[in-house]
């Protein structure tokens, strides 16, 4: 298991925390996840909190990525986990808010740089944060 926090695990936290915004939800500052490291597993899930857009609607928010071996995030569930049927699709780019769509533009060109994620504004909205 690994709790990965916004400041301290930035580069996995943010690969986390864009699925969370495809889906139109703020994630909280800790993700958490299990998976293939510690385990016989052949995905990964977790939970973290996450945040409707406007900041009204907060939820329990499980994920699972489908059997693979490796980070692939390819395919990855989304659910509310006091609703388990309730699942989170990922939403059109152009049903986002701007903050949204201009999030996921710059952490998905920081993706596999660590140095250029401490350097890049990536702060999820105040509103959106966990108190």
């Amino acid at each position: 298991m690994a709790e990965l926090e916004r400041h301290q695990d930035r580069e996995s936290w943010v690969s986390w925390a864009i699925e969370f915004v495809r889906r139109g939800l703020w994630p909280a500052d800790v993700i958490t996840v299990h998976g293939p490291h510690a385990s016989s597993a052949d995905h990964f899930w977790g939970e973290a909190e996450a945040w409707d857009e406007s900041g009204t609607w907060s939820y329990m928010v499980e994920f699972q990525t489908p059997p693979r071996h490796g980070g692939d995030r390819r395919g990855v569930r989304l659910w509310d986990a006091e609703h388990p049927g309730t699942h989170f699709p990922v939403v059109r780019g152009s049903a986002m808010s701007h903050a949204q769509r201009r999030w996921l533009r710059i952490a998905r060109r920081l993706g596999g740089n660590p140095m250029a994620t401490e350097r890049q504004n990536l702060r999820v909205p105040r509103r959106q944060r966990a108190g």
